[in-house]
């Protein structure tokens, strides 16, 4: 069984093996995509290549997609092939004075923040200008200076009474909140993007339908080399639709850009199974 911090990642730049060991940390959000802070990825340009740790479990190699200054998002493409098997979180919705945990931390830091849920209806406007449904967290660990956390996931903490099953995540961290006096001083408070939110906002694939089409022998070649691996993925795409009819519903995204967003996920899967399924081809 993977370990329940085995989505967690750090990022560096493929091509610069001088950079510092953990760049950046971000997290898994299925075996394809990886979510980070945008300003994690300032001095990364689009399709970058990078590196990434796995918690425990050796590296794998990526590509940023996108970098969404204004949002302060940032997402990377899983290129190869994970070390081995890693928990799959849930997205899940927060509730004001839920309990929460943030499991990633910086290199040089001994300290798991940990806290509880002051806002979990934000409207926040990042320094980048945009405008994110955003939770606000207090911290316990009082350390004056966060950097270094943001891009990890904010995980809710278990209850006695839930089931047992993967790290529920509500949020990303993105950034501190300064005093209300603008004093240049920080808080312990801090700003994380809804995870919901964010995996709707990062639009970034082509169109699926289309690829569906035009690739049916291959992607039954996939499924018939590797069926459960296939289910496993189309699984996953039934469980976030489900998520983004929450949203909808919530008035939190509206239904065009919900099923655009969809189309494309899927124009990804479809993407790599088919290409995989032509190496195995080749291989044989």
């Amino acid at each position: 069984m993977p370990s329940r911090n085995s989505y967690l990642v750090r990022i560096r730049p493929r091509d610069k093996p001088d950079a510092t060991p953990g760049y950046t940390v971000g997290f898994l959000v299925s075996s394809h995509w990886v979510i980070t802070a945008g300003h994690c990825l300032a001095r990364l340009a689009q399709d970058e290549p990078v590196t990434m740790t796995v918690a425990g479990s050796g590296t794998v190699d990526g590509r940023v997609v996108r970098i969404a200054q204004r949002d302060d998002l940032g997402l990377i493409c899983v290129t190869g092939t994970l070390p081995r098997a890693v928990v799959r979180p849930v997205l899940a919705r927060a509730a004001d004075n839920d309990g929460w945990v943030a499991p990633a931390r910086p290199e040089a830091s001994p300290h798991r923040l940990t806290g509880s849920v002051l806002n979990a209806d934000l409207r926040h406007r990042c320094t980048g200008g945009g405008e994110i449904a955003a939770l606000e967290l207090k911290v316990e660990q009082e350390l004056g200076d966060y950097r270094g956390y943001s891009g990890g996931p904010v995980e809710r903490v278990r209850r006695p009474s839930d089931e047992p099953g993967p790290p529920a995540v509500l949020g990303m961290l993105v950034e501190q909140a300064p005093k209300w006096n603008h004093s240049g001083d920080a808080t312990n408070v801090l700003i994380a993007v809804q995870a919901e939110y964010a995996l709707a906002e990062l639009d970034v694939l082509a169109d699926a339908r289309r690829i569906a089409q035009e690739n049916t022998r291959a992607l039954q070649r996939a499924y018939d080399a590797e069926p459960v691996g296939l289910t496993e993925e189309l699984r996953e795409l039934n469980v976030m639709g489900d998520q983004l009819d929450r949203m909808i519903s919530r008035g939190l995204l509206g239904r065009r850009k919900a099923r655009r967003f969809l189309h494309k996920v899927l124009d990804r899967t479809l993407r790599y199974w088919i290409a995989r399924s032509s190496r195995d081809q080749i291989r044989t």
